[in-house]
Parts: structure tokens; sequence; C-alpha cells
């Protein structure tokens, strides 16, 4: 289970590789901005329902770790954040019979 300080750890790497970007003319680092957010919101909805995202954490660190990722690894975590998203809200399956609502 991912912790508080692995994930603000995670949070951190992301955006000090973000600001070491800022100083190259031409970056356009909304991209990045906007990944970061969605990974922090749904690893926060996530915790919050009490779901694993060590893995996940460790991949969102992954891909920061370096510094600006390229498009492609961007795109990869994009991906990984869209099925962590779509694991937190899937439905609840069917009751079974003789299954208390």
């Amino acid at each position: 289970m991912a912790t508080f300080t692995s994930v603000l750890s995670a949070i951190s790497t992301a955006l000090g590789a973000i600001k070491s970007a800022t100083s190259i003319p031409g970056i356009n680092l909304l991209p990045y901005v906007s990944t970061v957010n969605s990974a922090v919101d749904t690893i926060q909805f996530a915790m919050e329902k009490g779901k694993s995202v060590a893995t996940f954490v460790a991949d969102f660190t992954e891909t920061f770790a370096t510094g600006l990722p390229s498009e492609d690894k961007l795109a990869a975590l994009d991906a990984k954040i869209a099925d962590l998203r779509a694991k937190v809200h899937a439905p609840l399956p069917a009751k079974e019979e003789g299954e208390d609502e």
C-alpha cells in the first residue's frame, strides 16, 4: 500500500521535473501539469476508496524521475491514470441471490 509520504514524494518528483523545464523556451508544460493533476485526483480518490495505488505511484515517480518524460511516456502514464480511474469507478457486481442489500 502506498503511504502518504510516498505519494507526496511522487508528486514532488513530478513537480520538480516540471519546474526544472520552466526556463527552457518553447516547451509547452500544460500537458505535463494536466497529467500530474489527473494523477493526483485519481490517487486521492483511489486512496479514499481503500484501493491500492502503490504500483501506480511507482510508475508515476519513474515517469518523471529523469526530468520531463517523452510524449510516449506521458501518454503511457495517461493510459495508466485512465485504467486506475476505471478500476476505482467500476460499478459493484450485482447482488447474488439471498444477499442482503
